[in-house]
């Protein structure tokens, strides 16, 4: 498995035998977020995003992170046939070790228990749990 990330309009051209790019996923490149993803062969594994937005909003949660010069990683998405092996986690260290120089945040809803112990196991440590807020500032 191999790791990669683009942070311009190259995206368009990834090909995959198992995933079209989202045109949305052009948005995120023009905002200058940065799309890592491992893969295999000409398959994708695995995908997720970092931004260094200084107003990160978290459309799933409808609150927005107030960033100063901070990574925040988001958006991950393992596709079924990698499941269960290790990989999401592998992503997340790849990501951690590339950017060492920087601060670096994530976030998951702490039901999603498989993603709270991939984190945790990937190098993150708890920072704040949030309930009812509509701003974080890191």
């Amino acid at each position: 498995v191999d790791y990669n990330s683009i942070d311009d309009e190259s995206i368009n051209k990834l090909n995959f035998n198992n995933f079209s790019i989202p045109k949305n996923f052009l948005h995120r490149i023009n905002k200058k977020d940065v799309f890592h993803y491992l893969y295999k062969n000409q398959e994708i594994v695995c995908y997720g995003w970092s931004s260094k937005c200084s107003n990160f909003y978290v459309k799933e949660k409808n609150f927005f992170i107030e960033n100063f010069d901070n990574l925040i990683f988001y958006d991950f998405y393992t596709l079924n046939n990698y499941r269960n092996k290790g990989y999401y986690q592998k992503l997340l260290k790849t990501m951690i070790k590339n950017y060492s120089n920087k601060n670096c945040y994530i976030y998951t809803t702490i039901f999603n228990k498989r993603s709270v112990r991939s984190i945790l196991k990937s190098g993150f440590s708890l920072f704040k749990i949030i309930f009812l807020s509509k701003k974080i500032i890191l």
